[in-house]
């Protein structure tokens, strides 16, 4: 018991570690000072202020930007990713013995595509 809590501990910290880097790394290579949610995924870095979503190259050329009051309000926490040259609400969740990949359109917050791994 004792070596999984240290374990779950250790995962946790670095996670967290991880996601101060990335908000130091916006920070330094950016005009952002203060955002409210940072993602990057594959190569891109997504960042959200009070005013507008941001999208990002690999290189933090600004590819561009939207008005943050026409984005659903992200209730449920989801992560926002880019893939197929569109931005949207990610939620990967273990469900049994399948890990489950849910997509949401990211002004409707619609169901867009569910993929499940067995």
């Amino acid at each position: 018991m004792l070596i999984i809590f240290v374990m779950v501990s250790y995962m946790v910290y670095v996670d967290n570690k991880n996601i101060h880097k990335l908000d130091k790394l916006v920070t330094e290579k950016t005009k952002l000072k203060d955002f409210n949610y940072v993602n990057k995924y594959d190569n891109y870095y997504i960042v959200l202020t009070d005013d507008y979503l941001y999208l990002y190259d690999n290189k933090f050329l600004e590819l561009f930007k939207i008005d943050a009051t026409l984005i659903h309000q992200n209730d449920k926490k989801y992560d926002i990713i880019y893939n197929n040259k569109k931005l949207m609400y990610f939620n990967d969740c273990y469900k049994g013995n399948k890990n489950i990949f849910e997509y949401y359109d990211l002004y409707t917050y619609e169901l867009i595509k569910r993929v499940v791994l067995r």
